[in-house]
């Protein structure tokens, strides 16, 4: 599944989205889990933030990279074995 789709089921209201969110090591993370069409994925998206060093009158610098994908499996168990390691550590908000 692509992103784009992704988003097109999730504006016609044709899936139901519960996500995990939080902060890990200064990572910002969120885990997003759905199922269609018998199918069950997770779209897993991380961003980190890291200073690279001071400009004049003590202002940071600060970069940041995002990494989103969206990981499908043909078994709630091989589903939910995946989803214990990458959401450990967030708290559900949806």
């Amino acid at each position: 599944m692509t992103h784009d789709k992704f988003w097109d089921l999730y504006n016609n209201g044709e899936i139901q989205v519960k996500v995990w969110d939080g902060e890990i090591d200064g990572v910002q993370k969120s885990v997003e889990a759905f199922e269609y069409d018998g199918k069950f994925f997770l779209r897993i998206h991380s961003v980190y933030r890291y200073v690279t060093g001071e400009r004049k009158f003590g202002k940071r610098y600060r970069m940041s990279k995002e990494s989103h994908f969206i990981k499908e499996f043909n078994s709630k168990e091989h589903a939910n074995a995946y989803f214990k390691k990458a959401a450990q550590g967030l708290k559900k908000v949806r």
